[in-house]
C-alpha cells in the first residue's frame, strides 16, 4: 500500500501538536514548513546513497525517526522511570535532517549542490536553529545526532535518543534498499535505482510468494 506524501505531511503535523510548549511548537512548523513542506524540497531524497536514497526519501525519514524517538521516550519513562522532555526529543527529531534538500541537486541524489560542497547539512542545520532562536537543549541534540562523528557528541538523554532512533531508521532503510538491490541484481542481473519505496515494497512481496513456495517444497520434502 503507497502512502501518499499528503499523508506524511499530516501526519508530521499531527506530531508537531504533540509539542506542549506553545513557542517551541511554533518555530518547529515554521522551520518544517519553509524548509521541507514547500515543492521541490518535499521530495528531496534522504541520502545520496547510503539510506532513503529516492524521492520522499527525506520525508519518509523524518517521519519515521520522530515516532522511533517517540516510542524509545515511553519505553524510558514505562520502564527506567525517567522523565524524558519529549518537547525536545520531538522537536529535533523532526529537524535533525531539516537543511539536507538544499545540499542536493534535487533530481540527481548522487550529487551535492554547489552549497553542499562546501557546508554539511548538520552544520546548515545547527546555524538555521540558532538564527530562529531555537533553545540549547534541542539545538544540542540536533548537532549530536551522528553520534561519536558528530561535532559534539550526546550528552542528553534526548540526544541519545534522537541518535539511536536517527540511527535505527537509516540502517534499517539502507539495509533493505541494498537487499533490493540485490535481488534486482541476481533476478534482472542488473543494478537498479529506486524512484520511490513502493518499487522496493513490490520486491519484497514477491520474495513472499517465493517463501510460501519454499515452505510448501520444505513441507513436502520433509514433513510429509
Amino acid at each position: 500500500m503507497e502512502v501518499k506524501i499528503e499523508d506524511k505531511i499530516n501526519e508530521i503535523r499531527a506530531l508537531i501538536e504533540k509539542i506542549n510548549d506553545p513557542l517551541l511548537k511554533e518555530k518547529t512548523l515554521s522551520v518544517i514548513e519553509k524548509c521541507l513542506f514547500k515543492s521541490p524540497y518535499v521530495f528531496s531524497p534522504g541520502a545520496k546513497k547510503a539510506h532513503h536514497s529516492y524521492l520522499g526519501g527525506l520525508i519518509d525519514h523524518i517521519l519515521s525517526t520522530t515516532n522511533i524517538a517517540v516510542s524509545i521516550a515511553h519505553q524510558l519513562e514505562r520502564i527506567y522511570g525517567y522523565n524524558v522532555d519529549f518537547d525536545t526529543v520531538i522537536s529535533a527529531s523532526l529537524l535533525h535532517d531539516i537543511m539536507k534538500p538544499i545540499t542536493y541537486n534535487l533530481g540527481e541524489s548522487d550529487k551535492n549542490s554547489s552549497l553542499g560542497h562546501y557546508l554539511d547539512h548538520l552544520t546548515l542545520s545547527v546555524l538555521k536553529l540558532f538564527q530562529e532562536g531555537f533553545p540549547l537543549k534541542v539545538i544540542h541534540a540536533v548537532a549530536a545526532h551522528h553520534g561519536e562523528p558528530s561535532p559534539t557528541r550526546p550528552t542528553t538523554i534526548e540526544a541519545m535518543i534522537v541518535h539511536l532512533a536517527d540511527y535505527i531508521d537509516s540502517k534499517l532503510n539502507g539495509d533493505i534498499l541494498r537487499k533490493a538491490r540485490s535481488i534486482c541484481q541476481e533476478e534482472l542481473k542488473e543494478s537498479l535505482e529506486f524512484n520511490n519505496f513502493t518499487q522496493v515494497v513490490n520486491i519484497f512481496e514477491k520474495q513472499k510468494k517465493i517463501l510460501d513456495q519454499a515452505q510448501n517444497e520444505f513441507t513436502v520434502s520433509f514433513l510429509s
